[in-house]
This record gives C-alpha cells, sequence and structure tokens, in this order.
C-alpha cells in the first residue's frame, strides 16, 4: 500500500501555516553602501560537476563588499563554501584555486582522531581582504542527533561566554579547533565562517569562541542550523556579535526548531518519543524545560519566489506549537499504519533540510 496522502498532507499544511513572516524585503542582491564598509572582495566561484549534486554552479564573479548591513553576494558565497565543504580535498582545493582562493587548508579530524571519535572536516582558504572557514554538516538531518551527539548541555564558560552550549557540538568542536586556529593562522584579514546543517551550528560555536580571541569576524552565516546553547548562552552571543551572526532558515525545515526551547518542550518530548511511555516522555519534556535551547543571530528565510534570503521576524509560539502538532499528528497517524509508513513521513520530513534545498535556488540547479 502506497501512503500518498503523506506528502499531499505535508506540502499542504506548510503552505497555509508558515513558520516565519519576512520583514524588510527590498532585493538583497543588493550590495549594501553603507559607510561601515571594511573592505571589498573579489571573486569568481564556481562548484565541479559530480554524480548526485544537487546544484552545479557556473562559473560566476562575485564582487563582496564588507559591510554592517549582509548582502546577497555575501550570503551567495557562504552557500558556496558551505555546499564545498561537502566535497572531497581534491575537489576542495582545485575549487578554491580556482576561485582565486589562496593558502587553501582542508582538515578532516577522522583521518588524525578516526572516524569514532570525529567526524569534523572544515576547509579554511583566504584572499586579499577575507578569509573563509567552511565546515561540513551532517549528510542526513538526523545525523546531529545520532547517539554520538547527546544534547546534554555543558558549561557554555569553556567557549569564553556565559551559558551552556549543546555538548555534542561543543565535542565536535573541541576536536578540530587546534587545527582550524592553525590554519588561520596570524594575519589580521576578517573572517566568514559558514556551514550547514551541524556545520551551522559548529560555525556559530566557533564564531562566539574567535571573537573572544580577538580574531576579527567579518560574518558568521549558517544554514539549517539547529540550535548551539541554552538561552543564557545564545543571548550572550547574539550581544557579542550582533549583526556579524547570521542563521538562515526554509520554513519548511524542522531542524533549526532543535532542541526545543522551553515553550515547545511538551509537544517535542511527544514527537521525539513517540510510541514510548509516558514515563519517557516526561522525563523528555523536564529535561528539554530545564536546558531551554535558544537560537543566537539575526534571522534570514529563503524567499523561494525570488531565489534570495531575507530578514525575518522570529514566529510567535503559538504559530511554532501549530506546526508542530501538525508534524505530530502525521507522526501519529503514519505510526498507526506501520513502521514502513512511519519511516517514510520521516524521510519526507528530511528533505526539506539538505544543502541542495538551501543552495541550488541561488547557487544554481543541476542541470
Amino acid at each position: 500500500m502506497k501512503h500518498t496522502w503523506f506528502a499531499h498532507s505535508l506540502t499542504k499544511f506548510v503552505m497555509i501555516l508558515p513558520l516565519i513572516t519576512s520583514v524588510g524585503c527590498e532585493n538583497s542582491n543588493t550590495v549594501s553602501q553603507t559607510n561601515d564598509e571594511t573592505s571589498t572582495v573579489d571573486l569568481k566561484i564556481g562548484l565541479p560537476t559530480i554524480p548526485n549534486a544537487e546544484c552545479q554552479v557556473k562559473e560566476q564573479n562575485v564582487s563582496l563588499k564588507l559591510a554592517k548591513t549582509v548582502s546577497g553576494e555575501e550570503i551567495k558565497l557562504a552557500l558556496w563554501a558551505s555546499t564545498l565543504s561537502y566535497f572531497p580535498e581534491n575537489l576542495v582545493l582545485s575549487q578554491t584555486k580556482l576561485a582565486g582562493l589562496v593558502s587553501s587548508k582542508f582538515i578532516d579530524m577522522s583521518k588524525v582522531l578516526g572516524p569514532k571519535n570525529s567526524g569534523f572536516q572544515a576547509f579554511v582558504a583566504q584572499t586579499k581582504g577575507l578569509r573563509i572557514l567552511a565546515i561540513r554538516g551532517s549528510s542526513e538531518a538526523k545525523d546531529w542527533v545520532d547517539a554520538n551527539f547527546k544534547d546534554l548541555p555543558t558549561e557554555g564558560s569553556t567557549f569564553l561566554l556565559p551559558g551552556r552550549v549543546h555538548s555534542g557540538f561543543a565535542s565536535q568542536m573541541e576536536s578540530g579547533f587546534d587545527e582550524v586556529v592553525k590554519a588561520l593562522g596570524q594575519n589580521i584579514e576578517p573572517i566568514l565562517i559558514t556551514g550547514h546543517s551541524l556545520g551551522g551550528a559548529l560555525a556559530t560555536l566557533f564564531a562566539g569562541r574567535l571573537q573572544a580571541m580577538d580574531y576579527p569576524i567579518a560574518r558568521a552565516i549558517s544554514f539549517a542550523a539547529p540550535k548551539s546553547g541554552d538561552d543564557v548562552y545564545g543571548n550572550s552571543l547574539t550581544k557579542q556579535l550582533g549583526f556579524k551572526l547570521i542563521r538562515a532558515i526554509k520554513t519548511d525545515d524542522l531542524v533549526p526548531e532543535t532542541p526545543a526551547n522551553k515553550a515547545m518542550a511538551s509537544i517535542v518530548a511527544q514527537i521525539d518519543k513517540l510510541g514510548q511511555s509516558q514515563e519517557e516522555i516526561d522525563k523528555r519534556e523536564t529535561f528539554l524545560q530545564q536546558t531551554n535551547y535558544t537560537h543566537a543571530g539575526m534571522l534570514y528565510t529563503l524567499d523561494l519566489a525570488n531565489g534570495v534570503f531575507v530578514p525575518a521576524e522570529e514566529p510567535k509560539d503559538k504559530v511554532k506549537r501549530a506546526y508542530l502538532q501538525k508534524i505530530l499528528d502525521l507522526k501519529i497517524q503514519a505510526k498507526s499504519l506501520g513502521e514502513d509508513a512511519l519511516k517514510k513521513l520521516n524521510t519526507e520530513l528530511d528533505l526539506p533540510h539538505g544543502i541542495g534545498k538551501y543552495g541550488c535556488p541561488l547557487l544554481g540547479e543541476k542541470s
């Protein structure tokens, strides 16, 4: 039996119940002409043709002015780097060279510490006026909540800020931090930090610590990132980085809503522990209430019709709760039909999270 109602139901409620309201929707491809520009960076970017890759970026010039207001060109460059971070070392090095970036260094801690101890992978590249740190994310939406990424928080003071951070993300960051610092070197060029999914959460943590260590952060742009710390840490990081910290999401992607904050703890606990005992659901709710994970930074959302990310307002709790209730209802219906139906629904819920779903509208579809 085919459960074709999944896609129809999911698409229908996502269309009528957007999570985010866009604001200030001027064309973000226009570079801000403010008087606080620090430098101009000219690059030529592109991506190699690789089997199964979703986006194929034709060679294009990017003229980037680093200013207070993030530009469409800056987001495009961050998407390009985040996408490239998923590729093997030889392609990362060849493509950064073609883009006019020099001194590119590829970091793969699984080769140093073993894949069981670290999956951290990133690259650092630079040009006159800018350094780029791009951190690879999870290959699937579920990866970041794998058994190796427990969301028990650890003290954020380790990251030179008050509050607590996700211990799994912290562990991944720590495993690659020294190598990243070595690759960045000691020059004074500002740094653009970026990543998708798990890489976005790590980019957020890297930005906070590097800024506290007096590294010049041009911008930290995350895509589809889950929350990296509690409300104390998130608020501290937002205050520290201000307009430099950008998180870009799609409204139909569930991962940025995880781990849940205090207001969403009850319904997320039911989703997380679907089919388990009430005792397990209550334990999960209590944990989420106590940790109260919160995003840091300024929110941007994808305007798919125009192929740009635009500033957005945080959704109200009642809107989030209605959205998550729809997810829970769909999961309950699917589970009643059997594990195969639930697996199919989970796969459909994962689809909007992929890097291609974020990058292709701006970088170009594969021909």
